[in-house]
């Protein structure tokens, strides 16, 4: 029975050192995926410092048309219900995006300044289309997101130049960079919109992300603490990336929720877009994510695979601790 109260002991002592490697999120209130889709094209996103980046939802009823557009700067969509036929220059090729698709507007060498080349969308169908936009390089405080024109090169596509039919725009989040942008999206990975709300004294906790991550503050403020504990404050109304890889924490330090929005890019299709870390040496406990509510899994946040590291390394270490202890027990019986 001793012995077996010793296994059972080192045992309980791998499932801690497993659920230790990383630090999952706390006081995470809600953290709802807007939308997620599949990107057709590869595209460059840039902008320029202390410009703002808005995400909004269109709808489109059956039969409505945005008219021939520009926008300010480039921008992600994705489509998260109905069917959205789409037409662009250079090619003035009809596309047809679905629920869980994805396409990137940065044509910077058709307008210069940053801004975008010629597009059009309708609602062909007979169900309301839904999209959801990340528009950058947007002037501070400007409302206009599109700007019609009364030409288009693509004689083969329709030649609609003002907004027709029923739309409704809403704005979800916006916030001002401080810092330019110049960062690739890659075609065939997945672009995510994530709302979430970190409750005081909350944290987003240690994780990286696979591709770069826009980042508006909607309500609230922030502390950024990345991996060598230097921190900054990210007021409401303030933007910010996290760049590929880069592990990092966002603590809600203030009596209010945080609120913020991110716009996840270069996600391998289907594939996560958090990766749980565990807290730098510098943090020590000071560090990790403060206890507060409670917490959705890791699931709920990220649909991290790493989510099952921990159990599986202590189920790996668990299984070493038992086999070197049988191996150990043998030798002694067969000792003179």
């Amino acid at each position: 029975m001793k012995r077996l109260a010793a296994i059972g002991a080192l045992l309980a002592l791998a499932v801690s050192a497993g659920t230790a490697l990383a630090t999952p999120p706390s006081g995470i209130t809600a953290a709802p995926i807007l939308a997620r889709g599949t990107n057709q094209t590869a595209q460059l996103i840039s902008a320029a410092a202390n410009t703002e980046a808005v995400t909004t939802q269109l709808t489109l009823q059956p039969g409505a048309t945005t008219g021939w557009h520009t926008h300010p700067g480039p921008v992600t969509i994705v489509v998260t219900a109905g069917t959205m036929s789409f037409w662009r220059t250079p090619d003035c090729v009809e596309r047809t995006l679905q629920a869980g698709d994805s396409i990137n507007l940065s044509d910077a060498a058709l307008a210069p300044g940053g801004g975008t080349g010629l597009d059009l969308a309708r609602n062909q169908g007979t169900v309301p289309a839904t999209v959801l936009l990340t528009h950058v390089n947007v002037p501070v405080g400007s409302t206009a997101l599109l700007t019609h024109v009364s030409s288009t090169p693509c004689t083969s596509a329709p030649q609609e130049f003002m907004t027709a039919g029923t739309l409704s725009s809403t704005v979800i989040a916006r916030g001002t960079f401080a810092i330019p942008l110049n960062f690739n999206v890659a075609a065939e990975t997945d672009i995510l919109n994530q709302t979430i709300e970190i409750a005081p004294g909350g944290s987003t906790g240690w994780h990286s992300h696979p591709g770069t991550t826009m980042v508006v503050v909607s309500a609230g403020a922030g502390t950024f603490v990345m991996a060598d504990c230097t921190t900054r404050a990210q007021p409401t109304g303030s933007a910010f990336l996290d760049t590929p890889n880069m592990v990092h924490n966002f603590r809600n330090d203030g009596t209010v929720p945080l609120i913020i929005h991110a716009t996840y890019t270069n996600v391998p299709a289907a594939g996560v877009f958090r990766l749980d870390q565990p807290a730098p040496a510098c943090a020590g406990t000071a560090g990790a994510a403060p206890a507060a509510s409670a917490l959705p899994n890791t699931a709920t946040i990220g649909g991290s695979a790493l989510a099952a590291l921990p159990l599986l390394a202590a189920a790996l270490l668990a299984s070493g601790i038992v086999l070197g202890y049988g191996w150990v027990e043998k030798r002694r019986r067969q000792a003179p």
